[in-house]
């Protein structure tokens, strides 16, 4: 008889994780130590310096447009080839797959088209959620590859990253200026200046 799965993926009574590693022994790493490192965890460390040389030689235009195609093609592009070459996925994802990407193009060239600019605050929002996110899962996934996985340091995690990239778009003031300005243009109420400073 097949007994169900708890909601971390084990067995009633079960020390193994779903996928049959047994998370004491198993590596912290997602890759290895050496991988990780330059991919994932020091990432911000490795790019400051990049910036900083990039900035005395090139305009924020010019960093923006290689930023864009650069970083977009890498972000965006192997989430898509796996989303459309496993077939698995595909097959259990399908209607998602074909939908999703019609339904954010009728509704981009719709605010487009009739000049809706809170389609901009909701996108400079998504940005950083989506970022808060991606920071989350793969605290996510370290906190699983050392079998910690209680409900408090899901919270704690949660919390740091919300503290994080909060803070970062509270006291950045690039970021907040193009959030009140779509704000504004979208029509939102005028807010006390105490607030915004």
């Amino acid at each position: 008889m097949h007994r169900a799965l708890n909601r971390h993926g084990k067995r009633p009574g079960s020390t193994i994780a779903q996928g049959g590693k047994d998370p004491r022994t198993s590596s912290p790493w997602i890759l290895d130590s050496w991988k990780d490192l330059p991919l994932f965890i020091a990432t911000p460390i490795l790019i400051i310096p990049l910036a900083i040389v990039a900035k005395s030689r090139l305009s924020l235009e010019e960093i923006a447009l290689y930023v864009g195609a650069f970083g977009a093609v890498g972000h965006h592009l192997p989430g898509m080839m796996r989303a459309y070459a496993d077939r698995e996925l595909f097959e259990r994802f399908r209607l998602r797959f074909l939908l999703s990407p019609l339904f954010l193009l009728t509704i981009c060239v719709l605010f487009e088209f009739w000049r809706l600019t809170a389609l901009q605050v909701l996108l400079l929002l998504w940005g950083v959620w989506h970022g808060l996110a991606q920071v989350y899962g793969f605290a996510r996934i370290y906190d699983a590859k050392v079998a910690s996985i209680a409900p408090l340091t899901a919270r704690l995690d949660w919390c740091l990253c919300v503290a994080w990239f909060g803070a970062g778009m509270l006291y950045s003031p690039g970021r907040m200026a193009l959030l009140l300005e779509a704000f504004y243009r979208s029509g939102g109420p005028l807010l006390p200046s105490a607030s915004v400073r």
